[in-house]
C-alpha cells in the first residue's frame, strides 16, 4: 500500500482525520513504538504494561490508550480511534475504524502521510 492508496481507499475527510491524529498524539519513534505495542498486546497486557496510560472515563467501552486529543484501542484486528474533542463538541467524524495493518502503515509512513494529507 501506498500514501496514495490509502488516501483514495478512506477518503479525504478521514485521511485528514487520521494525519491529526498523527499529528496530536504521535510523536517520535519512541510513541510510534508504545502505540505498536499496545495495538498487539492482548487486554490482560494492555491492562499489566500500560496501566498508567489507560482512559479511564467509563463512557467507552473497551481498553483505550489515552492521548492528547485522542484515545485508541485495539481487538488485535481493527483499530478503534475517537476524537474525544469532536465527540464532546459534535466534530465529525469522532470514530474511526481501520485495520491494525493499516494503522502500522501510517504510524510507518506517518512523516510522508500528514504532509501528503494536509499540505504542510
Amino acid at each position: 500500500m501506498t500514501v496514495e492508496e490509502f488516501v483514495e481507499k478512506y477518503g479525504r475527510s478521514i485521511s485528514e482525520k487520521l494525519a491529526d491524529f498523527l499529528f496530536a498524539d504521535v510523536g517520535d519513534s519512541d510513541d510510534i513504538a508504545l502505540i505498536k505495542d499496545f495495538l498487539a498486546a492482548d487486554d490482560s497486557e494492555k491492562r499489566l504494561k500500560y496501566g498508567d496510560l489507560l482512559c479511564t472515563d467509563t463512557k467507552h467501552s473497551g481498553i483505550f490508550l489515552d492521548g492528547n486529543q485522542y484515545i485508541i484501542a485495539s481487538d488485535g484486528k481493527t483499530v478503534h480511534i475517537i476524537d474525544t474533542v469532536a465527540e464532546e463538541f459534535g466534530g465529525s467524524p469522532a470514530e474511526l475504524f481501520i485495520t491494525v495493518a493499516e494503522m502500522c502503515f501510517l504510524l510507518d509512513h506517518k512523516n510522508e502521510f500528514i504532509p501528503y494529507v494536509t499540505g504542510r
